[in-house]
Formats: structure tokens, C-alpha cells, sequence
């Protein structure tokens, strides 16, 4: 970040990428494509070599990196989600969801996921027996970013140009902003404080009333995915104008 400088170019998917994910604490990077495979890329002497996931049969939506850290999930538009173990790259299990995954995120305890549906729909799934235990309905298109708050107790999901908040514990949406545009991604910062949300531009929200805090709009197109760093005193953002903008503090 500091050089601005390409350090490594992974190669190997034969189609458009459609998520990436950092290891926190191991120098692994997980990725998923519409080649209907998913990669774990592993850091060597002589750069990164992958080992593929090839059990989905369309196109992979989206990953996340369970709580552990030693387990991590895939979501495929094929209706299904799969569980795998980073050491030996096995898929442990692989869950008919019975409507196309469009993304997926582990409940911070590791002991839940929420995948959202092209048909509108989120639904929450006990790892352990890879049963769905709730569904939450409301939108009215295909839900393509959920995330849950670092407390565990809320979830945002976005579908279209809508991004509403759910409370887990009372097991409904208790806030609901529309934008002008189709929201591409969301994504809390670690402290829950505030909620980023890529659009057209960047729109940031804070606390859980999700009253608008700031906005940025330097992009000429549309803004494809946003991370926070660790004390939410940097954003990074792609956009479909091929730019990588680092917001924060010099």
C-alpha cells in the first residue's frame, strides 16, 4: 500500500473472479471465480500455488474464512455451499441450499452462516448439521452481500438497491435505506461502528440506526468491493473503472 506497487499476480482462473480473501494469520489467499472452482492460493519461494476446489458445478458466488481460521466455505450459484478444511483442501460437506447461493458469510461464533438466495431470500444454517434454522424475507431481488456485526447480533444484507438490518435475536429487519443505485457489496468495520456500502459511490453508515455518516463518489463507475483495515482508519475500494482507492488518513 505504501509504494503503490504490484507485489505478486496470481493466475490460474479461467474466468472472471468473483471474490478474494485474505488468511488473517497465514500467508494464504482464498478466491473464487465463475469457472465454477474455487482456489487456495499458498504463499512459496517462488510465489503462490494453488490447490483448486472443483465441487461445485456453476458458477462460485463467494467465500468466508470460519472463526477458527482452519475451515472455510464456498457459495456457488449451483444451490449449494460447501464446508472445507484449509490444511488438506477437503471438502468436508456440501449443503443443497435448494436455490442458487449468491454469497455466504460465517456468524462471528463459527457456529452459524447466512447464505443469500436468488430468490430474495437469507437464510441462516447450523455448520454443525448443515441444517437451514432461519429464513428472512423482505427483499425483492436477489440478495448479493450479507455481513454480519462483530457482536454477532445483527446482519445487513443487500439486494438490488436496498440494504436492510436484521436483528438476529428478534429474528426481523429493523432498518431499511434504498439508494439511488445497485448495492455490489457491504461490509462492517471490525469494531461494528460502521457499515460501508459500495454502490455507484461509497456510502458509509454508523451505528445501528445506520444513519448516513459519510460519502464518497471519486469513481466513475460503479464501486465493486469495499475492506475496512483494522481500526477502521482506512477503506479500500475496486470500481469498474479499473482504480484501486485507498480512503483515510495520509
Amino acid at each position: 500500500m505504501k509504494d503503490g506497487k504490484v507485489v505478486s499476480h496470481l493466475s490460474g482462473h479461467s474466468k472472471a473472479i468473483t471474490d478474494v480473501l485474505f488468511h488473517p494469520s497465514h500467508d494464504v489467499i482464498f478466491t473464487t471465480s465463475k469457472d465454477k472452482t474455487a482456489k487456495v492460493w499458498h504463499a512459496s519461494k517462488n510465489g503462490y500455488t494453488s490447490q483448486n476446489i472443483t465441487v461445485h458445478s456453476d458458477e462460485v458466488s463467494g467465500c468466508s474464512l470460519h472463526a477458527t481460521g482452519d475451515y472455510w466455505a464456498t457459495a456457488s450459484l449451483d444451490s449449494t455451499w460447501a464446508f472445507h478444511d484449509l490444511e488438506t483442501s477437503k471438502t468436508i460437506a456440501q449443503v443443497n441450499a435448494n436455490s442458487p447461493c449468491a454469497c455466504l458469510s460465517f456468524h462471528p461464533d463459527g457456529l452459524l452462516l447466512g447464505t443469500g438466495t436468488a430468490d430474495n431470500d437469507i437464510k441462516i444454517w447450523d455448520v454443525k448439521t448443515q441444517k437451514d434454522v432461519a429464513t428472512f424475507s423482505g427483499h425483492g431481488s436477489r440478495v448479493d452481500s450479507i455481513a454480519f456485526s462483530e457482536n454477532g447480533y445483527f446482519l445487513a444484507t443487500a439486494a438490488g438497491n436496498v440494504v436492510k438490518l436484521w436483528d438476529l435475536r428478534k429474528r426481523k429487519d429493523v432498518q431499511t435505506i434504498e439508494l439511488d443505485s445497485v448495492v455490489n457489496s457491504l461490509t462492517w468495520d471490525y469494531s461494528g461502528t460502521y457499515l460501508a456500502v459500495a454502490s455507484d459511490d461509497i456510502r458509509v453508515f454508523a451505528g445501528k440506526t445506520l444513519s448516513h455518516f459519510a460519502t464518497y463518489s471519486k469513481n466513475t463507475k460503479a464501486v465493486t468491493d469495499l475492506k475496512w483495515n483494522f481500526n477502521a482508519s482506512v477503506l479500500a475500494a475496486t470500481s469498474n473503472d479499473r482504480s484501486l482507492k485507498i480512503w483515510g488518513q495520509k
